[in-house]
């Protein structure tokens, strides 16, 4: 996958380089923004659209005078969201940090290890186009992560505008390979505005990301889609994208077991963490099997070493390969009693043996491991349409839109949290660096005085003599971002040791 995703890559680039400088699509595209007062730029790594025709709408949107005071109210929860993000991010940066004396061993895959690590970065790693999940992934990755950056600059650009400033320009860059990057240019805010208002425009990006995690959050939890859909009282299989598998798990069958659990009594949740320690490979059977003892003693051990399609090796007091279709499906299960020798799968096995509903009965499954690529091309749910709506074929529909809508909802999240954590480093170029600077400069202001409520550190000189205290601010923020950069370098070595892990 990893082949495909840096061709695809490479490929649309050349293309989106080729037609934007080619002459006859170049000089289309220069008309048709000239159309809209747009500017094009073009580079070897990125190609940017800009322009300055709707720097107005922020203040026109605002422009009613009497909703100026809750806008104010609502951005002023904005600063205390970004100060939370700040510390949320210092602190996922320590726990990476501290992970590393760890040392986890990137030989072999383990479900501990890979549970270590922060649920964000877990879900990053996880979720790689064309080298942990397929390539269509990036589709729903994208739409997300160009609808959550504009709603990040519309806050700062609406937040300037409730001050009456207008934005310089805005645009859509396109980076190589292909990633959409959001921007708004304000002017100077120094001189312009005060120090907390200056901490609404910086925090506004982050609150308005906040803002779609809390609306998606929601309409999860007001259980809205319950209008439609009702329990399942099993895991119904919504997607099988591999032609083998979908032989052996066809879209709509539903999943009544899993190693040995019954999943009807259980609630819809305890039906998911079941399906996710299946493919962590941490669900045992809950009883061996009971295997002659004579076809036990006569067995090799040969698998052992050197795993095969149609063997597994069983442990019973020692190890011995054995056809695994005829110990899971065929041999009994020892109960209190066996005449013979009771196995299990041996601890290195990857295995599960589901009861699927067949067309005639149940039907027995057996699938062989690893599992960490599976859900890229099976989907469960524990849902299903209700039953007025099972019929003419909508339950396929319905089954196909609620797998988008999953997709598309938990990419969201997933830009939206990371967009709230990454802009809060305390880093000059990102939101968390303005913050940090913007609360240095009003914590020594307030400790020392002598300076209006709109200086800031590049103040001209002679404002700057009223505060020799500036020099402190200077060598703090310094300091700040030199710890800052020391815990990112540290944080993206443990980040890249779990990534070689996932891609092993």
């Amino acid at each position: 996958m990893l082949a495909g995703a840096l061709a695809l890559g490479a490929g649309g680039w050349a293309a989106v380089q080729a037609l934007v400088r080619c002459a006859p699509t170049a000089q289309w595209i220069a008309e048709a923004l000239d159309h809209v007062s747009a500017e094009l730029i073009v580079a070897h790594l990125y190609v940017t659209v800009e322009t300055a025709a709707w720097n107005a709408w922020p203040v026109q949107i605002l422009a009613w005078a009497a909703a100026r005071k809750a806008w104010r109210r609502f951005y002023d929860v904005g600063i205390v969201c970004a100060g939370v993000c700040l510390i949320a991010t210092i602190g996922m940066l320590l726990t990476m940090c501290l992970q590393l004396w760890e040392a986890p061993a990137l030989a072999k895959r383990s479900a501990s290890s890979e549970w270590t690590l922060v649920p964000v970065v877990r879900a990053l790693l996880t979720q790689i186009p064309g080298i942990t999940v397929p390539l269509s992934y990036a589709i729903p990755l994208l739409l997300a992560l160009m609808a959550s950056q504009g709603v990040h600059e519309a806050g700062h650009a609406l937040a300037a505008g409730l001050h009456r400033i207008k934005p310089l320009a805005m645009g859509l860059t396109l980076v190589a390979p292909l990633i959409p990057v959001a921007h708004v240019a304000l002017p100077r805010l120094e001189g312009r505005l005060t120090r907390y208002e200056q901490l609404r425009v910086i925090s506004a990006g982050v609150w308005h990301n906040a803002c779609i995690l809390v609306v998606i959050y929601a309409v999860l939890a007001s259980g809205m889609a319950r209008v439609f859909w009702t329990d399942a009282q099993a895991l119904r299989i919504t997607r099988s994208a591999d032609a083998d598998l979908r032989e052996w798990l066809p879209v709509g069958a539903r999943i009544f077991s899993v190693n040995d659990r019954v999943l009807a009594p259980m609630s819809p949740s305890a039906r998911r963490e079941i399906w996710e320690a299946m493919l962590h490979n941490d669900l045992p059977p809950t009883q061996g099997w009971c295997v002659e003892a004579p076809r036990w003693t006569n067995a090799s051990d040969a698998c052992c070493a050197a795993p095969t399609q149609l063997e597994t090796c069983f442990k019973g007091e020692e190890a011995r390969c054995l056809s695994t279709s005829d110990v899971l499906l065929l041999a009994a299960r020892c109960n209190t009693t066996c005449d013979g020798v009771c196995v299990r799968p041996a601890p290195h096995e990857s295995l599960a043996w589901l009861s699927l509903d067949g067309a005639q009965s149940t039907e027995q499954v057996i699938l062989r491991g690893p599992f960490d690529t599976l859900p890229a091309y099976v989907a469960v749910s524990t849902e299903r349409l209700v039953a007025w709506l099972r019929v003419w074929g909508l339950e396929a529909v319905g089954d196909m839109a609620a797998y988008l809508c999953s997709m598309l909802t938990f990419s969201l999240m997933l830009v939206n949290t990371t967009l709230c954590l990454l802009n809060m480093l305390p880093i000059a170029p990102l939101d968390g660096g303005a913050y940090v600077r913007l609360v240095l400069v009003e914590a020594f202001a307030w400790r020392y005085g002598g300076t209006s409520d709109t200086f800031a550190l590049d103040a001209d000189e002679e404002e700057a003599e009223e505060a020799p205290w500036a020099v402190r601010v200077e060598r703090a923020l310094w300091l700040v971002q030199m710890i800052t950069y020391t815990l990112c370098a540290m944080a993206l070595v443990r980040s890249l040791a779990a990534a070689l892990h996932y891609v092993r």
